[in-house]
């Protein structure tokens, strides 16, 4: 039997329905400091208990908006999360499972995408997609800076992330 750490322990004073949220959408304090740097362009080691706090609200109440954009994957800026743009190739269905994956895993729910990914959640559940992207890796671009648009469908241009 494999186990699969998919949470730590609440920081200091850590609000329960925060740590609630946290550990089902398996953000570890690590990477919850790593997003709060970016959001506050603040230093790790300048990161206190109420940035984690306030990191924290962004991502589980007030949420940043959602934008496509030229990027390889799921981008967090200070003021708005990065999407990248999906290919209309056979890919389709798995790009736009590891978007929906990262953002369920920042904080969004079906709610918050349904604008971005209509179709797509409407004939399947976030946990499907959750189990389908485990099973399958993140497929995100390669580098597209280096062609500077999406590349054509006989183009392999991508590249299978491990969970």
């Amino acid at each position: 039997m494999e186990f699969k750490e998919i949470c730590d322990i609440p920081f200091c004073d850590e609000k329960e329905e925060f740590f609630r949220l946290r550990c089902e959408r398996e953000i570890k304090i690590e990477e919850l400091r790593k997003i709060a740097t970016v959001i506050l362009e603040k230093s790790d080691e300048e990161l206190t208990k109420e940035d984690l706090d306030k990191t924290e609200e962004i991502l589980f109440v007030k949420k940043l908006p959602l934008m496509f954009g030229k990027v390889c994957e799921v981008l967090i800026k200070k003021d708005k999360i990065l999407m990248p743009l999906s290919p209309l190739t056979e890919q389709l269905t798995h790009f736009q499972a590891t978007i929906i994956y990262d953002l369920w895993h920042l904080g969004y729910d079906k709610k918050d995408m349904i604008f971005y990914f209509k179709d797509f959640l409407e004939q399947n559940s976030i946990r499907a997609i959750v189990n389908y992207v485990r099973a399958n890796g993140r497929m995100i671009w390669k580098d597209i800076s280096i062609l500077g648009r999406v590349p054509f469908s006989n183009e392999i241009f991508y590249r299978i992330i491990k969970i």
